[in-house]
């Protein structure tokens, strides 16, 4: 989404960002439900079998859509490698990190080797030369707050994602398409207020309403602690509303907000920069949910 959105007026980025986010959750709004309700008809693997046509169709219009790089890009062989490489001691260092943190109630030493291996790999990493230009934008306080930012509130979706089906299976004794109903209501929410956001973003500023989204984050984790096990959908709905909201009010304008502090000719590592904090925050989330 940056390297899109370069191509748009500064002042008018966070709405182009809220297009973006839009398209994805009315995708993720056609979708969803379908999962639970594959799942309750013909099982767990259907949903698996039903996302592969999509996930081709997904590569053959990236291949077809998004431009190769001319230029003064580096030859295959050499990218090759430089990925690779980056792949093995990024890879390790974070698989590392989230598996100590699973462990370290249970096996505290076994998971401070982990951490140590965590420590070794990314400290290896730092030392590589594909590592400046990612450094040297973290270190900017511009971009590298946002996207700490942004990394903590991917951890709420992770958390989310995680504890709530365990929650409606193990807790209310309920099915899979009670989770795909509840989740419509948070992915409704967040598309309904996503163009607000960035036009809201355009007007005041991007920072002041992600700081908005993110109280409202907050705000909408403490109904979710007093869920009973005969709550009901409308219980369930309007606290994923709430959090759908928050979620909308965030997202755009810190994605906006990180644009805004990029160099131009760096938006195509911000974008790997922004994606990595998702995932983190993603996985981050149900590692320190997991039970002791």
């Amino acid at each position: 989404m940056p390297v899109v959105a370069t191509a748009v007026r500064p002042d008018q980025r966070g709405r182009a960002m809220s297009y973006h986010a839009t398209i994805m959750m009315v995708g993720s709004i056609a979708v969803a439900p379908l999962g639970g309700w594959l799942a309750d008809a013909y099982g767990w693997r259907a949903v698996l079998w039903v996302k592969a046509p999509l996930l081709l169709a997904a590569a053959v219009l990236g291949l077809v859509a998004v431009p190769s790089r001319a230029g003064g890009a580096p030859s295959p062989e050499h990218a090759g490698r430089a990925l690779a490489g980056d792949v093995l001691l990024v890879g390790t260092a974070v698989t590392a990190a989230l598996l100590a943190i699973e462990q370290i109630a249970r096996r505290p030493l076994w998971a401070a080797a982990l951490a140590l291996l965590a420590l070794a790999m990314g400290a290896g990493w730092t030392r590589s030369r594909t590592s400046r230009p990612v450094l040297a934008l973290v270190r900017r306080g511009q971009l590298g707050w946002p996207t700490l930012a942004l990394m903590f509130n991917s951890s709420v979706v992770g958390l989310i994602t995680f504890s709530l089906p365990f929650f409606i299976s193990d807790v209310m004794h309920r099915g899979p398409q009670l989770l795909s109903t509840a989740l419509v209501f948070f992915i409704a929410a967040s598309a309904v207020i996503t163009p607000l956001a960035g036009l809201l973003a355009d007007r005041f500023r991007p920072l002041p309403v992600a700081t908005l989204g993110g109280a409202t984050t907050v705000a909408g984790l403490l109904p979710m602690l007093t869920l009973a096990a005969n709550a009901s959908l409308f219980d369930l709905a309007w606290r994923m509303a709430i959090l759908g909201a928050g979620m909308a009010l965030f997202n755009s304008p810190i994605m906006t907000a990180i644009l805004d502090a990029t160099p131009e000719h760096h938006t195509g590592t911000t974008g790997g920069i922004t994606n990595l904090a998702r995932t983190l925050g993603t996985a981050l989330g149900p590692a320190l949910a997991w039970p002791r």
